[in-house]
Order: structure tokens, then C-alpha cells, then sequence
């Protein structure tokens, strides 16, 4: 859906206008809520109690007590802040600043999300022949060089579409290399609480990755220098937990 949706919504907002987008996505949003509702079974025993505020309290608390949960899930902060960074920017910087068409921005974006479609695939079969670290070694080093790649473009005057496309498609080739991985160790310590493990690292990585986007949003100054030394920063900040997650495994 991520490739397919901005090439759908591009061709939609210049044919019709950005309004009929809406209607889309609220015809999308009964469609899965009627799927919910009718064919999605509850998996496990039903806990009554899961929902309560105090029970949540507590899980969360055992939870930011294992180093295991907090290292694995810091590492993760840097590629969602780069995810949201190219969410909140990339359209602005290549529509606005580089001046191509809504139809054809969804194409470039789908160059983005087949990269990440094809690592994540990868991440899966990889994840039986090497170890979690070695992934998200490998992982946190594309988004590294991704983000250094895309601020080394604009520092030298290199003004295209393409010189903001391949870093951030290389960045999203290493986002789930990390995040698949380091999401799975930091659940592993405490399999009785995993539902609960997975809300909190979703609302830590999604927390970061607002806070982000909105710095990004303020500094906005009509070109692409926010967003690339935001890409920049989420590949350095990728990078800064690694020594963290070694020193657990030694």
C-alpha cells in the first residue's frame, strides 16, 4: 500500500482535486473496520484485565527496567525518525522546492517503498542465517551512509529529485533491517507482556519520530537542507546505541 497509495492519490488529487483523497481513505477505513469486526479472531486467551490502566502501568514499569528492552528499542529511533522526516518533507521538497507533479511525486515515493519492501523481505530470510546483531549492524550502517549520502548531495549543489530518492530509498533499504530486528530482541526478554512490550516500543518510536517531523516542520525553509540534515541526523542517531546493544551481548 505504501507504493501503491501516493501513485494513486497523486493521479487522483490532479484529476479531481486533493478533496476526493479523503473519500478514499474513508472508504479504505470501513472496509478494514468491517474486516475486524467480522473475521478477525482473537488469537490467545482473552484477558479482561489487559486494558486497565493500573495493569498497563505495571507492565510498563517491568518493562523500563530491562536493559534489553530499552537498548533494542533506542536503536530503533533513528530510522522511525528518518521514516517520519521523509513522511513530513519529501513532498514538500520535491513538489514545492523541486517542482514536479503531484502524479509523478507518487512514483519517486514509490521508488522509496520498493526498497523498503525488498529489505524487509530480505530481513526474513537473512534472519535465519545471521544473528540479530549482525542485521541490525548492517541495517543501522545503510542509514548511516543513506543520511551522510543525502547532505554530501545538497552540500556539493546537487539539485535533483533522484539526489533525495536514492538516499532516502538506501535509508528505508535499512530501516527494516534494524527495526525488524531490534524489535524482536526487545520483546524476547518478557514473552507474558508482549502485547504490551509492542504498544510501548510503537508509542516510543512514533513519539520520537513526531517529535522529529515537527522540528523539521519549523525549520522548514522552502529547500531541502532540513530534511537531508534530518535524514543525516536519524542515520547518526541509528548508529549512537549500537556500543549500548554490544555490550549486553558480550
Amino acid at each position: 500500500m505504501p507504493i501503491l497509495a501516493p501513485i494513486i492519490g497523486g493521479h487522483v488529487t490532479e484529476l479531481l482535486g486533493w478533496k476526493p483523497n479523503f473519500f478514499i481513505i474513508a472508504g479504505f477505513g470501513l472496509v478494514l473496520t468491517l474486516s475486524l469486526a467480522l473475521w478477525l479472531k482473537e488469537t490467545g486467551k482473552r484477558d479482561f484485565k489487559a486494558l486497565e490502566t493500573t495493569e498497563i502501568i505495571k507492565s510498563f514499569t517491568i518493562l523500563s527496567k530491562s536493559k534489553i528492552f530499552i537498548y533494542f528499542t533506542l536503536i530503533t529511533l533513528g530510522p522511525f525518525a528518518g521514516l517520519l522526516c521523509i513522511l513530513a518533507g519529501l513532498s514538500s521538497v520535491l513538489i514545492d522546492f523541486m517542482g514536479i507533479s503531484t502524479s509523478i511525486f507518487g512514483y519517486y515515493f514509490a521508488i522509496i517503498m520498493l526498497g523498503n519492501l525488498l529489505a524487509s523481505i530480505l530481513a526474513g530470510k537473512l534472519s535465519n542465517s545471521l544473528s540479530s546483531l549482525k542485521l541490525i549492524f548492517i541495517g543501522a550502517i545503510i542509514c548511516f551512509l543513506s543520511g551522510m549520502l543525502a547532505y554530501i548531495f545538497a552540500l556539493f549543489g546537487i539539485v535533483d529529485p533522484l539526489s533525495i530518492v536514492f538516499p532516502a530509498a538506501g535509508f528505508m533499504i535499512g530501516f527494516p533491517l534494524v527495526v525488524l530486528a531490534a524489535t524482536a530482541e526487545a520483546m524476547a526478554p518478557l514473552p507474558a507482556i508482549a502485547g504490551k512490550a509492542s504498544s510501548l516500543i510503537g508509542l516510543i518510536q512514533l513519539g520520537c519520530g513526531a517529535i522529529i517531523s515537527l522540528i523539521l516542520g519549523w525549520a522548514s525553509d522552502g529547500t531541502q537542507f532540513p530534511l537531508v540534515v534530518a535524514l543525516m541526523f536519524s542515520g547518526i542517531l541509528t548508529m549512537i546505541p549500537l556500543r549500548l546493544v554490544y555490550k549486553l551481548n558480550r
